[in-house]
């Protein structure tokens, strides 16, 4: 009896731990959406100030175009985004097919939501649009949630012999 009860209460501890690494995560997709909305605004005001700048001249900016490349770039670490360039050399940067900047204008801002049983999902603000994360860290983050510590989850219910409600 002793055993089993040492047993059931490492099984309990294994699946607290699982649920604050769960939470660590949500954590962290929290804090790298604030830092894409961050990205964002740099990029769209990237956008007015070559606009401004290439008024009577165009093409001059160029400092300006990498400091938003980079911007760019770093913001696709945090996820997949579409961008296009426009004859006017204003960056369009969509995911999922949302657009989120649009010239000067940032069209869209990230948030999160419970999807159910406390995981975040990422949407596009205004319009609630649950977000399609199909690269970089904000996948990486929702993948080990979602499959890997389920998975983790589901087999210590298994070896304790009671099946997950709702998780």
């Amino acid at each position: 009896l002793a055993k089993a009860q040492s047993l059931a209460g490492q099984l309990q501890q294994a699946d607290q731990n699982l649920q604050s690494l769960t939470d660590s995560i949500n954590q962290s997709i929290g804090d790298e959406v604030q830092s894409a909305n961050q990205l964002l605004r740099q990029i769209a005001d990237f956008n007015a100030k070559i606009a401004r700048a290439e008024l009577g001249q165009p093409g001059s900016a160029n400092d300006l175009r990498d400091a938003r490349r980079l911007s760019l770039e770093e913001l696709s670490s945090l996820l997949r985004v579409d961008a296009s360039e426009d004859s006017q050399g204003q960056l369009q940067v969509a995911v999922g097919g949302v657009l989120l900047v649009e010239g000067e204008q940032g069209a869209e801002t990230l948030q999160t939501r419970d999807a159910g049983a406390g995981n975040l999902e990422v949407l596009a603000g205004s319009s609630g649009i649950s977000l399609p994360l199909t690269g970089g860290r904000l996948h990486g983050l929702t993948e080990v949630r979602d499959q890997e510590i389920a998975s983790l989850r589901g087999s210590l219910d298994s070896l304790a012999g009671h099946p997950r409600a709702g998780r």
